[in-house]
C-alpha cells in the first residue's frame, strides 16, 4: 500500500509506502429541476518518497562586517521530537563571533564556520560559512553643492563616498519638494516646475550630503 485516505470529507491522505499511486476525487451534482444526477471526478498522481531528516538554512554562505549582527533562520525537517535548533562553532572561531541563541555578532575579521544543529538529533546538522570583513566607516559624501536643470529635463547626480572602500558605499537619494523635482533612489533628477528644492544623499550609516536644485 502506497497511501490511504484517512478522511473522505477533507481529503486527508496518509503516506504508507514508497512509490506512486493515483488519487481520485469524485463528487455528484443533482439538478434541482430535472433531477438529473451527474458524477464528476478528477485524478492526480501522488509520489511518496522516503523521508530524510534534515535541517535547512535560508543562507548557507554569509558576508558580514565587524560589528554586524545576523539571525540564523533554519527549518528542521523531522517526523518527531523538537524542531528547534542551536548554533555551535569551534573554540578558535568563537574568538571571531559572539553567539547568543540564534543571533551571531561579528567581532573579528576572518572565515568562520557555524554548525546549525537540531535539538532533537545532534547528527542532523548543516554548516553556515561566514566571511567577516573589517568595517570601514564612511567619512564624507562628495556631492555637487548646486545643480540647475530645465523644466522637463533630467540629470543624474553622482555621489562619491569617501573613502572609496567604505563598507557602506551605496548612496540613496531623496528630494525635499517633489512638486519642483523628483529624484530616483539612484540619483536621476527630473525638473517638474520652476523653483528650488533640496536633494539629499545618504548612506546606510546615516551620513548625509545635500544639493540645491
Amino acid at each position: 500500500t502506497i497511501a490511504s485516505v484517512e478522511n473522505q470529507e477533507n481529503g486527508t491522505i496518509k503516506a504508507e509506502g514508497i512509490g506512486s499511486t493515483v488519487v481520485t476525487y469524485s463528487t455528484t451534482y443533482t439538478d434541482p429541476d430535472t433531477k438529473y444526477t451527474q458524477k464528476y471526478s478528477a485524478s492526480y498522481t501522488l509520489q511518496v518518497t522516503e523521508f530524510v531528516e534534515s535541517i535547512v538554512c535560508e543562507n548557507v554562505s554569509v558576508e558580514m562586517f565587524t560589528g554586524e549582527r545576523f539571525f540564523v533562520d533554519a527549518v528542521v525537517h523531522s517526523l518527531e521530537g523538537k524542531k528547534d535548533y542551536h548554533l555551535e562553532t569551534s573554540s578558535q572561531d568563537s574568538l571571531k563571533i559572539d553567539i547568543v541563541d540564534k543571533m551571531i555578532t561579528a567581532v573579528e575579521a576572518g572565515e568562520v564556520v557555524v554548525n546549525v544543529i537540531s535539538d532533537n538529533n545532534a547528527s542532523i546538522r548543516t554548516a553556515l560559512n561566514i566571511t567577516i570583513k573589517p568595517f570601514i566607516s564612511a567619512k564624507e559624501i562628495s556631492l555637487p553643492k548646486q545643480v540647475t536643470i530645465l523644466v522637463g529635463a533630467d540629470t543624474t547626480l553622482v555621489a562619491s563616498v569617501i573613502p572609496a572602500n567604505a563598507s557602506y558605499a551605496e548612496v540613496s537619494f531623496l528630494e525635499k519638494d517633489d512638486d519642483i523635482v523628483t529624484v530616483t533612489a539612484d540619483g536621476k533628477i527630473v525638473g517638474k516646475t520652476v523653483g528650488t528644492s533640496i536633494v539629499s544623499a545618504s548612506t546606510k550609516e546615516g551620513l548625509q550630503a545635500q544639493t540645491m536644485v
